[in-house]
């Protein structure tokens, strides 16, 4: 099967394990240039150094500093044309709430993901995603 091609990846997570298990799957996709924030602060730089040269980015809802909420707010309006996909733990009405505002936000949402990640479906998600650059 046929990837889109990314080349730049921003994931967020406080959880170190998951940051590095996503990374290793983005690496088995051929992304060539992985970037990670552990919290809100982290991921506000590394958008605002990199910001026009993401494809995607893979955000917790829930760690300190941030929430989905206040990153979506952030987000909103930026420009960015990278892709955002939540993945989450937090209780389902929080994943509803958050997929209700993102898809009014001028931002490219393409969905949430349940932890435990299940890498199936977010490669059902990144097969969505257009081709890039």
């Amino acid at each position: 099967m046929t990837h889109a091609k990314l080349q730049s990846v921003l994931v967020i997570d406080d959880d170190a394990i998951h940051r590095e298990l996503v990374a290793a799957h983005l690496r088995a996709r051929d992304v060539t240039n992985i970037h990670m924030a552990a919290d809100g602060n982290e991921a506000k730089a590394q958008i605002s150094a990199r910001g026009s040269d993401l494809d995607l980015i893979l955000s917790d809802l829930n760690m300190p500093d941030f929430d989905g909420i206040e990153f979506l707010m952030h987000l909103n309006g930026a420009g960015l044309k990278a892709a955002l996909i939540f993945i989450s733990g937090a209780p389902t009405s929080v994943l509803n709430a958050a997929d209700k505002l993102a898809s009014i936000y001028e931002i490219n949402y393409c969905g949430c993901l349940r932890k435990p990640l299940r890498f199936d479906a977010l490669d059902k998600l990144l097969d969505r995603l257009p081709a890039t650059k």
